[in-house]
């Protein structure tokens, strides 16, 4: 049996009806649609009563360390300020992991944040746009500790 216990809930949870419930394998995929976002710990039940009886039976309960499912990317919100542009990511589950920046589909360059950290769940900083920054596009790419990333876009004006 492989039981999870979301986050907040006291109780475990079966992962699978006993119908569906694996048998005699080394390895189990769970159903991803299953989980959000979120920190569960998982256990798993095992016996050989199918085979040995009820009476002579044996069981074993294992309980794994706790594991952050994160398939979110996060959010990015970009403010021109002049020729400048000022970006804030924040991700709800993990911490910011990296953050770059193009103008006009150019090469990819890395940001730095504010604090000179990429260390938390929320990271600000600000980046030159150019002399002439009118009809330019900025995108600026950020991930997250688990690799969720997503490319946000800004027309300057």
């Amino acid at each position: 049996q492989i039981s999870y216990r979301p986050p907040g809930a006291k109780k475990f949870i079966p992962v699978f009806e006993p119908s569906d419930q694996p048998r005699n394998v080394k390895n189990a995929n769970l159903p991803a649609e299953q989980f959000t976002d979120g920190t569960y710990r998982f256990r798993l039940d095992v016996t050989d009563e199918p085979t040995n009886g009820a009476p002579g039976a044996l069981t074993h309960q294992a309980e794994f360390p706790l594991v952050l499912l994160d398939r979110t990317p996060p959010t990015v919100e970009l403010n021109q300020e002049g020729d400048h542009v000022r970006w804030q990511v924040s991700d709800p589950s993990s911490r910011i992991s990296k953050v770059d920046y193009r103008v006009d589909g150019g090469p990819w360059q890395s940001l730095t944040s504010e604090d000179g950290l990429f260390d938390s769940p929320q990271e600000a900083g600000r980046f030159a746009t150019g002399s002439n920054p009118g009809g330019s596009v900025v995108d600026v790419r950020a991930a997250d500790e688990r690799e969720n990333s997503r490319i946000y876009s800004l027309i300057l004006k």
